[in-house]
């Protein structure tokens, strides 16, 4: 005569990068705890029809529960302060099997179900816990029976979410060595961005470096790669560019493909997160990090706080 159903298991969301996710970045369900439903097959006495879950009785598939999934969070306003974080989300269809109790059906959400914090003008927001609620609508079999206990909500355990960037140093010294480049991963933490030590996850390599030369003579070209350490490119993997050659001195701009959820809104046009460097570099190419390399300077040493020639 009716469903009856049930939250059997919130669920828990996962993290993409060790302890947390960028905003931006997609992330799903920690492992063995997808969401999941009790549907119970009652009649018109509301006792349990036990034998709906018999062979050639169950007719309630994955496509008759329909599900709304989230696109704000429950609690987080964006940077405004008037609007609720944007969601996106890619739900796949989930799954129906019998529960091994007699007239009880369990709905499985998938596996693979994906959400993001959609990275906007309104996203730059301190560190949160996502809250996000998935509405169970109607679960309606072939035979027209259907729930009549319904809408009712899924709220995954929340994870961690950052508002991060990718950020390189200028680097300089003489055109006869090679020269590192400094960088790390930062996330904002309400007021300032800070070294992201979370993350040993982020990856970064020569092949996304876009290298425009403006030396007086010679070639330079990056190498190297690998990922990050407590949100930093240690001195064994930072991408290097190669010596030019006495003589050949100039600067050398520099450019980072990244992640989309690792681009920020470095010259205020607003953000891009389709963007990819240009060569040449130009003044709307501002999303993706930048520095430069300055070959023929020498840079002199940490410890001398001042220098003076002395004529005897």
């Amino acid at each position: 005569d009716h469903f009856v159903v049930s939250v059997a298991q919130n669920g828990a969301f996962d993290a993409a990068c060790g302890s947390f996710t960028y905003l931006g970045q997609n992330f799903g369900y920690v492992t063995s705890h997808e969401p999941s439903l009790n549907i119970t097959a009652q009649n018109q006495g509301n006792a349990t029809t036990q034998n709906y879950t018999e062979p050639g009785y169950l007719k309630l598939i994955n496509t008759d529960v329909l599900r709304a999934f989230p696109v704000l969070d429950n609690d987080t306003d964006g940077s405004n302060g008037l609007a609720r974080l944007t969601v996106a989300n890619t739900p796949l269809l989930g799954s129906v099997s019998a529960s091994g109790t007699a007239g009880e059906v369990t709905f499985e959400f998938n596996a693979g179900d994906q959400y993001q914090y959609v990275k906007n003008a309104n996203a730059e927001v301190g560190m949160l816990t996502s809250s996000l609620s998935i509405s169970t609508g109607t679960a309606t079999d072939s035979d027209g029976v259907a729930a009549n206990n319904v809408p009712l909500s899924v709220t995954p355990t929340g994870s961690e979410i950052r508002y991060g960037r990718w950020v390189l140093d200028n680097a300089y010294g003489p055109e006869t060595s090679a020269l590192q480049i400094p960088m790390r991963t930062e996330y904002y933490d309400g007021t300032n961005y800070v070294t992201n030590t979370a993350d040993s996850c982020s990856t970064f390599s020569n092949g996304a470096m876009v290298v425009e030369s403006n030396l007086s003579g010679g070639t330079t070209t990056a190498s190297g790669g690998g990922t990050a350490a407590n949100g930093v490119a240690t001195t064994a993997q930072q991408i290097t560019m190669s010596a030019p050659g006495t003589g050949n001195v100039g600067i050398v701009d520099l450019c980072l493909n990244v992640d989309s959820w690792m681009k920020y809104d470095w010259n205020g046009g607003g953000i891009n997160l389709a963007q990819s460097c240009a060569t040449p570099p130009s003044v709307t190419q501002g999303d993706n990090p930048r520095s430069t390399a300055t070959f023929g300077q020498y840079r002199g040493n940490d410890r001398i706080i001042y220098w003076r020639e002395v004529n005897n």
